[in-house]
């Protein structure tokens, strides 16, 4: 499947779900956004994921993503180093 009929295909998903009257912002987010990763995942341009999404999705997934708080992973979270894996007999 070459990438303009993959862009065609979600594009056309976004387009079925909005033709059952599904407001895929409000009503799906996670949807949106699992269909914005799908893009990124893709290696989709902004322009092209903009076509797949249509123009006020994705404004919202551009909202969103800039309001997204990340907190860094601790490597180690206990309070004293813990010990090292031990192999239990079976």
């Amino acid at each position: 499947m070459d990438r303009r009929s993959v862009i065609v295909s979600l594009k056309a998903l976004r387009m079925e779900l909005e033709d059952c009257q599904i407001d895929l912002v409000a009503e799906m987010p996670e949807a949106t956004l699992m269909l914005s990763d799908v893009c990124a995942y893709l290696g989709l341009s902004e322009a092209e994921t903009a076509e797949v999404l249509g123009q006020e999705t994705a404004k919202a997934v551009e909202e969103w993503a800039g309001a997204r708080m990340w907190q860094p992973v601790e490597t180690e979270t206990a309070t004293v180093p813990l010990p090292e894996p031990v192999a239990v007999p079976v």
